[in-house]
């Protein structure tokens, strides 16, 4: 399975953040967060799609330890092809 980073945008005053979220499930989640130096406190448990946000930094270091880099709007459309029964 994949771990998927979104674009960064301004969210929360002047800070930039994305999404990390992994179409494998929360265990890939955490284990790739694990990776770059992510507190499981920071865990996003929201019911459709657990994700972690992160800073440009961390989403650098989730890019070198393997994640995939796409947009807001795909990563959006995975979420949704994962959690919509076929």
């Amino acid at each position: 399975m994949t771990v998927y980073v979104d674009d960064m945008v301004k969210y929360r005053g002047s800070k930039w953040w994305c999404h990390m979220w992994a179409s494998g499930g929360r265990q890939e989640l955490h284990a790739m967060a694990e990776k770059i130096g992510l507190k499981r406190g920071w865990f996003q448990e929201h019911p459709v799609h657990p994700h972690y946000d992160l800073t440009e930094s961390k989403r650098a270091m989730a890019l070198k330890n393997g994640a995939v880099a796409c947009s807001s709007v795909e990563l959006i459309a995975l979420i949704r092809k994962a959690t919509v029964p076929e």
